[in-house]
């Protein structure tokens, strides 16, 4: 899911949420990309509140991502 926060600058871009109450909170960046401190601000605030939130750099990172959540894993990537 896209995640539209209004007010809410530097969220991150998508929800994922998989059968059994896992989610994950995704930032998407190209392999050059680099978060804006709001960005890492809100990945800090996310993991310090229990959730999975990651920055995912480039389409083969993006591609290990969603292999290892259906493989029921991508908790600690």
């Amino acid at each position: 899911m896209k995640w539209v926060c209004p007010g809410c600058d530097g969220v991150p871009d998508r929800i994922v949420l998989m059968p059994g109450g896992r989610i994950w909170f995704i930032e998407f960046k190209t392999d050059a990309g680099r978060p804006a401190p709001l960005q890492v601000w809100w990945q800090k605030e996310l993991k310090g509140l229990g959730f999975n939130a990651f920055i995912i750099r480039g389409r083969g990172a993006a591609e290990t991502f969603v292999e290892m959540v259906r493989r029921g894993g991508g908790d600690a990537i």
